[in-house]
């Protein structure tokens, strides 16, 4: 059963034990996303690869998330930890990202980010080039986004953009922390900065500098494992993510996200207007889903 490990006697986090062919989910979270937990367990739970474990480190001002408090109760694969921040001293994404590193206890890494949706073979097909390759780390060079507002489904292809730099263009292909899968051991060694806005791309440009640019791979998402959900509260913005082409419903259908139950849901949920006018907060998966 995984729990979190005592503290050693020696100190430290217990950062040193590691399980071979484990899978560590990894997301940093806080209380104005608690509406996306049951979206992120959903996810997890969905997916193939068979020795997984989901690490939520959630930072929050009143009070942590009921439902991933419940679900580690009674799922022992969940390690959710908790930390009561004052307002405006939250903790930065980026330490929160380290903590998770500190947390896990499998041999590679996958991020999940807890608005965006992942196919159930996301994991596999990651991890499993990754190590095919000889990899430390991989994440995606292009890929599909559900845009909220305009309710359209878009393709992002950033080599295709002009014009751009070889260093723009490094930022950006390696800057999407959402889609990361990297060995442990190496983000223990080279951790993420303490920066609450984009400590993604650091991260994963000191691996390529420091290991080489042939041991950090970018992978094309032709299939649709994974939807990465552009709205209001994204870092970049509505207006920030850049998208090569719309995708049609008829494509939509067929890539490997739209068999997630919670995927459809989400569509259905966003289907109408209404639910806009309500408190971000207030959403909760399959609690306000409008019947048809």
């Amino acid at each position: 059963r995984r729990r979190v490990r005592p503290r050693a006697a020696g100190g430290g986090t217990g950062a040193n034990h590691e399980v071979a062919g484990r899978v560590s989910v990894v997301s940093p979270s806080m209380s104005s996303r608690q509406h996306y937990h049951e979206q992120l367990w959903a996810c997890f739970e969905a997916q193939t690869w068979e020795d997984k474990e989901l690490i939520v480190v959630e930072t929050f001002e009143t009070s942590p998330s009921v439902f991933l408090q419940q679900k580690s109760k009674e799922d022992p694969r969940l390690v959710h930890i908790c930390f009561q921040r004052p307002h405006g001293r939250d903790f930065s994404v980026g330490l929160k990202r380290d903590m998770t590193l500190h947390l896990a206890s499998g041999s590679a890494v996958v991020n999940f980010d807890d608005d965006d949706i992942y196919a159930e073979n996301y994991i596999a097909e990651m991890v499993s080039e990754m190590q095919e390759k000889g990899l430390v780390a991989l994440t995606l060079s292009t890929w599909y986004n559900y845009i909220v507002p305009k309710q359209v489904c878009a393709y992002s292809e950033p080599e295709a953009w002009e014009p751009w730099d070889e260093d723009e263009l490094e930022e950006v292909l390696y800057g999407y922390g959402f889609s990361y899968v990297h060995k442990r051991a190496f983000g223990l060694m080279f951790p993420y900065p303490d920066v609450e806005f984009a400590e993604d791309a650091p991260f994963l440009l000191t691996f390529k500098r420091v290991l080489g640019a042939d041991k950090v791979g970018l992978r094309r998402d032709t299939k649709g494992i994974c939807m990465h959900i552009v709205h209001r509260a994204n870092s970049t913005g509505v207006d920030g993510e850049s998208i090569s082409h719309e995708v049609s419903r008829d494509e939509l259908d067929k890539l490997a996200v739209a068999s997630l139950p919670v995927f459809q849901q989400y569509l259905d949920m966003h289907a109408t207007s209404w639910w806009e006018q309500l408190p971000f907060s207030t959403w909760r998966l399959g609690f306000l889903t409008p019947t048809q």
